[in-house]
């Protein structure tokens, strides 16, 4: 049982969650330093407006006095008057600085700097007090604590600050309810393909997965019932093959244990005819395990080619000769055609050979009295083709992709085989780096071709 915080679901929730609180952090860290600053421009810009006003009306009273006596009185009235209330009832208080055009402050509402002398850089932060053309003065206004933020832009801040705390958790939580979803439609169906897969090794090979969507997601699913038919098409196989030996090997050991035995309790005498026919079962037996082990050699890739430089035409002609006695007494007309222009061929003769002689003995036996069997070699680019060709009753189309099967055997095929030699075939073409294939219609015969390269002898 897979655990919930080991489950794609939690990791795929857990990812969306955290990327969110990430994006939300940064939004809202980078978003709070960019609306502090710019709100700390706007405050300075409108101080700095209200400086200039006041500037305009110390240089009216400069223009009438003639000097900057009494101006404290008149500033420090009016900046009583600036007070303002913020929350909680607490009146918050502008400081008022003026400096004379030396920069010696000569009014500070806050007391703190009389008789200071600004610094000639800070004096270009005020407002400057023009009179006749001449700067008689500068006017800074600013917060009790100096350059910092009122109480008022503070709690403005701060609402601000838990506006987008608010927000940051609204996301958090949007993304993981979108999280969860995504995960219930991602690996939903990957659940479904893990309950497949165990009741897959639970032998319940007739199980499928059914398929909802066109994506990725869809596609493992319908490999997976691909992967599941050819499994239990290849349980179907082993059943019938595990039969079809049985059967096989039961028909010649009862054979010879039957005549061992009365041989042994001399129930018949050792005739020459008994030990011809205990030879032909032995045989029998033991081209069955040979059959077995080529083919187990060859599908693991470890056949070992004896090649030579063959002549197709010569092995073509040969074979012939071979069959023809057979093919007359059976009343089938044997035709070969070989071209002229065949190439030579680097391949293991006893193997190739082996092939053919499948093929035919198969075309034969399938051949009725007074048909045709037909052996061609021809040029084909870059090597030769191979065409055995029958006018037998033929395989249905249904059978056709099923023929090299290993323990296949078609409706029409002999009963006395198990099923292997066209599977060798194949094994053994496929190892010289060719192809065969059939072509064949019902009631109008079959035909086997095999495509070899011309190959070298370096190969």
């Amino acid at each position: 049982m897979i655990r919930w915080k080991d489950s794609i679901q939690w990791k795929v929730v857990g990812a969306l969650v955290f990327i969110a609180l990430l994006a939300t952090i940064a939004a809202m860290l980078s978003s709070m330093a960019l609306t502090k600053t710019f709100f700390t421009r706007y405050l300075d810009r409108t101080r700095y407006g209200r400086s200039e006003q006041l500037a305009e009306v110390l240089a009216a009273y400069y223009e009438r006095v003639g000097s900057w006596q009494d101006v404290d009185e008149l500033l420090l009235g009016w900046s009583g008057r600036m007070g303002r209330m913020a929350p909680g009832r607490r009146l918050v208080r502008e400081r008022l600085v003026l400096a004379d055009e030396r920069g010696v402050v000569i009014v500070d509402s806050s007391g703190r700097s009389l008789g200071e002398i600004i610094p000639r850089a800070q004096l270009t932060q005020g407002a400057e007090v023009i009179v006749d053309g001449r700067r008689r003065g500068t006017v800074f206004l600013m917060t009790v604590a100096g350059m910092a933020l009122g109480n008022m832009e503070e709690e403005f801040l701060f609402s601000l600050r838990r506006s987008a705390w608010t927000v940051g958790a609204g996301v958090v939580l949007v993304a993981a309810f979108v999280g969860l979803l995504l995960s219930k439609r991602l690996v939903g169906p990957l659940v479904t393909l893990a309950q497949a897969t165990r009741r897959l090794a639970g032998r319940d090979l007739a199980y499928r997965v059914p398929v909802e969507s066109e994506d990725e997601i869809g596609e493992l699913a319908r490999a997976f019932n691909a992967m599941a038919a050819k499994l239990e098409e290849t349980e179907e196989l082993r059943r019938n093959m595990i039969a079809d030996l049985a059967h096989e090997l039961r028909t010649p050991i009862s054979i010879l244990r039957g005549n061992l035995e009365s041989l042994q309790w001399q129930l018949q005498e050792a005739t020459p005819e008994l030990i011809i026919s205990l030879h032909d079962e032995a045989v029998r037996l033991s081209r069955l395990v040979s059959d077995l082990q080529s083919l187990a050699v060859a599908e693991a890739g470890e056949l070992k080619l004896n090649r030579e430089q063959v002549d197709p035409g010569e092995l073509v002609g040969g074979l012939s000769m071979v069959f023809a006695v057979e093919a007359n007494a059976k009343g089938v007309d044997l035709q070969v055609d070989i071209d002229e222009d065949v190439p030579a061929l680097w391949v293991d003769r006893d193997r190739l050979r082996q092939v053919l002689l499948n093929l035919l003995t198969n075309a034969l036996h399938h051949t009725p009295a007074g048909g045709r069997v037909g052996l061609r070699a021809h040029r084909q680019d870059g090597g030769v083709r191979l065409v055995v060709s029958d006018t037998g009753p033929g395989i249905g189309p249904e059978e056709i992709p099923r023929v090299f099967d290993r323990y296949y055997r078609a409706p029409a095929q002999d009963p006395g085989g198990v099923g292997l030699g066209l599977a060798i075939a194949k094994a053994y073409v496929e190892a010289h780096g060719g192809t065969i294939w059939v072509e064949s219609e019902l009631g109008r015969g079959t035909s086997f071709y095999v495509e070899l390269p011309e190959g070298a002898k370096d190969q």
